[in-house]
Parts: C-alpha cells; sequence; structure tokens
C-alpha cells in the first residue's frame, strides 16, 4: 500500500489484507486515520498484486490527485 498525504506521505508498506480505514499514532501519541482511496491491480515480477492508497480522511478529490502525482515525482 501507498500513503499520500499525511505524516507517512510517500511511504510504501506490504500488507496482506488492507482495511478500508486504519488509525495509525504517532510517536507525539497523536492519531492520524487514513482511508482507501483508490485501489489498483498491477503486474510486479510476473505476478499480480492490489496497491491500495491511502490519504488522511478528508482529503479532497483535488488534493489526493495533486498528493498522488508529488508522489510520482519522487519515485
Amino acid at each position: 500500500m501507498l500513503f499520500v498525504g499525511g505524516p507517512h506521505h510517500a511511504q510504501r508498506v506490504l500488507m496482506g489484507r488492507p482495511e478500508f480505514q486504519m488509525a495509525l499514532e504517532q510517536p507525539s501519541g497523536e492519531r492520524v486515520t487514513y482511508c482507501r482511496h483508490m485501489l489498483e491491480a498491477a503486474l510486479r515480477d510476473g505476478r499480480w498484486m492490489n496497491i491500495a492508497t491511502y490519504a488522511p480522511v478528508g482529503t479532497s478529490d483535488d488534493e489526493f490527485a495533486r498528493l498522488v502525482m508529488d508522489v510520482a515525482r519522487l519515485r
């Protein structure tokens, strides 16, 4: 899965069954709730994988698109 926005921006995590929403606690004790905005299938090393992209709850569609483009530029 890929996180866009929030304190986990551009982080990738491998997870077998990603939830629709998940709350992640920061070292400061603050909790940030992320929501799955996009799910896509990709062929990687000859295997199909589902890739879920998460953004903080309340992220608008326009902001989500901008954040995804930002992460794509970082690659």
